[in-house]
């Protein structure tokens, strides 16, 4: 999903927007960075097992953001599909 998302960006960005794309443990990931917008896309918390995994990944994320900046959640809800054999 990473390579999707990068050549989506470089193929659509036409307003010289900057996004970096982090392929990293959410829970503990530490870079020498901070930024305005930190984007939980896909409903990725959903995806991590328990609910003190699911707090350390905010705060990690709140540890990378510029003050008085934003996190948004994409909280898109995904139709999954049971096949019985």
């Amino acid at each position: 999903m990473i390579a999707q998302g990068r050549k989506y960006y470089s193929e659509h960005n036409s307003n010289n927007v900057i996004i970096e794309f982090i392929n990293t443990d959410m829970c503990s990931f530490e870079i020498n960075h901070k930024y305005d917008l930190i984007v939980f896309a896909l409903s990725v918390l959903k995806h991590l097992k328990t609910d003190e995994q699911r707090l350390e990944s905010l705060k990690k994320a709140k540890e990378h953001l510029n003050p008085e900046e934003i996190i948004v959640f994409d909280n898109t809800a995904f139709l999954y599909i049971v096949i019985s054999v």
